[in-house]
């Protein structure tokens, strides 16, 4: 894998990085615990690049585009009205796309950790014929 532990947590606290780096993360942990076809000595499976981590780092996006412009018309905002009605949808909007991309991530994680669990019980079942013990 490319991003050790500690890379994966330091590189999001790094501007610029930290727009980029955890969906490159996810998307390496989720290829690396998806059963490899010499593993399970089946066909690949056709799911590999599942679209709900792009759903999730689209609401990601989404929702710091929101909270940057939000936060741009607060500051250049005079009539304080205008910016209590527009700050309430806006900001709805914005907690919608967080909680979209809240569920996603426990999605994509519910999905790691069944894949992991999967490729567990293969390598114990083939060290059992084997006789290989670690």
């Amino acid at each position: 894998m490319e991003f050790t532990p500690a890379q994966s947590v330091y590189l999001c606290f790094v501007p610029f990085l930290n727009f980029v780096r955890p969906f490159q993360i996810l998307r390496e942990l989720l290829a690396a615990t998806s059963l490899s076809p010499v593993l399970t000595k089946v066909s690949p499976r056709v799911d590999q690049k599942p679209l709900v981590i792009y759903l999730w780092w689209t609401c990601v996006v989404v929702s710091m585009i929101l909270n940057r412009v939000n936060s741009h018309r607060a500051l250049n905002e005079s009539n304080e009205q205008t910016l209590q009605m527009f700050g309430n949808a806006s900001d709805i909007i914005q907690s919608l796309f967080w909680i979209a991309a809240g569920i996603s991530l426990l999605y994509l994680l519910h999905t790691i950790h069944a894949q992991q669990i999967e490729q567990f019980k293969y390598v114990v079942r083939d060290d059992a014929h084997t006789g290989i013990v670690e």
